[in-house]
């Protein structure tokens, strides 16, 4: 008797596909075929879009709710559309997508309105769509205001390891103040750590330099960029180091590479050797321990 009904059920599964379209031709992307749907591929416009902060002076871009203020902004749309405006303070532009830098502090609204070319495939409603998101804007670290760099959520020391060995933990830190009195004072977001067994940074007001003064950082609210400026190769520069760092609240991710052969004749004690060239790839997770940046005593 099972088998009666699985024979049955076999029929009539056979027929409702034969009725639903051809055995040449089943596509309904297809003009040729019987369940053609001319309709297939339309979608009503969808306005929603991605807020980028631009870390200065740098071509790296990430999405977030709040910028610097020395940073800009690119507004990118998430979804495909015939035309698209965007609706920035007193500004009015048509174009895919807007970069704007410059904002005065404190909240900002942008508007993204998306519009589909007429088609029978869509209502009047499904045509168009509008959406408005809200960015803040902050004080940037400065250079002549401790203050100001210190107020910064990456300022500070943060404890962690190499993902590729978890139970080794070291610090790495964002912050030093060079000079002795207030006229010759300079704030920096210098980044020291990685790779691992670099010293701690200088101690702050002293005639020096950062211990890495070859690395250039650039800050972003919740993403920072490391990387070489000098082209060296030594503890200076981190072994010619370049990383991104992502921040959320105090939990911080770097994904960094550095030139392993002059790191592994430093952990030598030998003389300094470039060539080959030997990158290494490595992912370092921390939490932040500190406020304030461990120096050498």
């Amino acid at each position: 008797m099972k088998q009666k009904y699985s024979i049955i059920f076999v029929v009539l599964f056979a027929v409702f596909i034969l009725n639903g379209c051809s055995k040449e031709c089943c596509d309904p992307t297809n003009p040729e075929c019987e369940n053609y749907d001319p309709c297939h591929n339309s979608q009503p416009a969808n306005a929603d879009f991605i807020i980028n902060e631009q870390i200065n002076a740098t071509d790296f871009y990430y999405e977030t709710d709040t910028i610097y203020r020395v940073n800009g902004t690119l507004f990118k749309p998430k979804h495909d559309a015939d035309s698209i405006t965007w609706i920035l303070g007193s500004e009015t532009v048509h174009q895919k997508e807007l970069f704007r830098k410059g904002y005065p502090l404190g909240t900002i609204e942008v508007t993204m309105i998306a519009k589909m070319n007429p088609s029978s495939c869509l209502t009047e409603e499904q045509r168009i769509d509008t959406m408005t998101k809200q960015f803040f804007v902050l004080p940037s670290p400065s250079v002549i205001d401790s203050n100001a760099s210190k107020s910064s959520p990456w300022w500070g020391t943060w404890e962690g390891y190499n993902t590729d060995e978890p139970n080794d933990r070291f610090t790495v830190s964002w912050g030093y103040i060079s000079g002795y009195n207030a006229s010759n004072t300079r704030v920096e977001m210098d980044f020291v750590g990685l790779p691992k067994g670099i010293k701690k940074q200088i101690p702050f007001y002293t005639l020096s330099t950062s211990r890495s003064y070859g690395i250039e950082v650039g800050v972003g609210y919740k993403a920072a960029k490391m990387y070489n400026i000098t082209q060296n190769n030594w503890t200076y520069g981190g072994f010619a180091l370049e990383g991104i760092s992502y921040r959320n609240k105090n939990e911080v991710t770097i994904e960094y590479s550095y030139n392993n052969t002059p790191y592994q004749r430093w952990l030598n004690g030998e003389d300094k050797q470039v060539e080959p060239i030997v990158r290494v790839n490595k992912t370092f997770k921390a939490t932040k321990i500190s406020n304030e940046v461990l120096t050498e005593e």
